[in-house]
């Protein structure tokens, strides 16, 4: 960590900038606000993200779409993109990482041209939406919780917000084999804007962050999420490496799976 740490002051005190990290592959990744973010995203994705990413993408041959939802400084999108994914369409509401996000495209410009960057957040309902800023850890920006207060230190954005349903409508987005969703605990929102397309079957899997208590804070639950997720026609599933295949799990079991990732995965039912 001392040397992580001495290499992030020569960059931030001598150079003005904030490192750029390179992760296997060659992907170049960059625009860390804090130590913090660079210490947590130094070494790139987990490999237990990277093989989920590879698992849903040899799930079927053809080229394969994926959407990004709470895509922050882009490294989840450029990762899709390295794997394979045809089209990557991602979305950040903040108009300062959003920014930051569209200079790591720069860095990688082989990859970037299968990204479709869009600065707005996913949710239930189109409209504008509140955001709290995090200042120690921009990752964790989030919509202003219901009927809180404006006033505190927390600085507050306004950020448009979209209908997943409504973005596949405009991007002309038919079908995406991978959706992940990462937006501080508003994954339910998330789902009910995309009820259309999910029943529908035009989502093959979701891949989603899944914490308990910034469910509880953004006004859910993990068993409210679970049974939006079933009414949507969803369920956890695992990646059976021995045997090639998707395996259908309860939900406690596929949490307990996800370990310190927190992402759960969920396969469309009838595939």
């Amino acid at each position: 960590m001392a040397r992580l740490y001495f290499r992030w002051l020569v960059w931030r005190l001598i150079l003005r900038s904030p490192p750029i990290a390179t992760f296997a592959g060659g992907i170049r990744f960059g625009g860390f606000v804090t130590f913090s973010e660079y210490w947590m995203r130094n070494k790139g994705l987990d490999e237990e993200d990277i093989d989920v990413i590879k698992a849903v993408l040899a799930s079927e041959p053809g080229p394969a779409v994926a959407v990004d939802i709470g895509a922050n400084l882009g490294l989840f999108s450029l990762v899709l993109a390295k794997a394979g994914y045809n089209r990557v369409y991602s979305f950040e509401p903040i108009p300062d990482t959003f920014q930051r996000f569209n200079s790591n495209l720069v860095l990688n410009a082989n990859l970037a041209r299968s990204i479709i960057p869009t600065q707005a957040g996913i949710g239930a309902e189109e409209t504008v939406a509140e955001f709290m800023m995090s200042e120690k850890s921009p990752g964790q920006n989030k919509i202003a919780p219901a009927g809180e207060s404006p006033t505190g230190s927390a600085a507050r954005v306004r950020c448009p917000l979209h209908t997943l349903s409504g973005a596949f409508d405009r991007l002309k987005i038919d079908r995406a084999r991978f959706l992940k969703i990462d937006v501080e605990g508003y994954e339910s929102a998330v789902i009910q804007g995309a009820m259309p397309i999910l029943k529908s079957g035009r989502v093959d899997f979701i891949y989603s962050e899944v914490i308990p208590e910034a469910l509880l804070e953004a006004g859910s639950s993990v068993e409210k999420y679970a049974d939006i997720l079933d009414e949507a026609g969803f369920h956890p599933v695992i990646f059976n490496y021995s045997r090639h295949q998707f395996e259908t799990i309860d939900f406690a079991a596929a949490k307990q799976a996800a370990g310190l990732t927190r992402n759960v995965l969920f396969q469309y039912r009838n595939l």
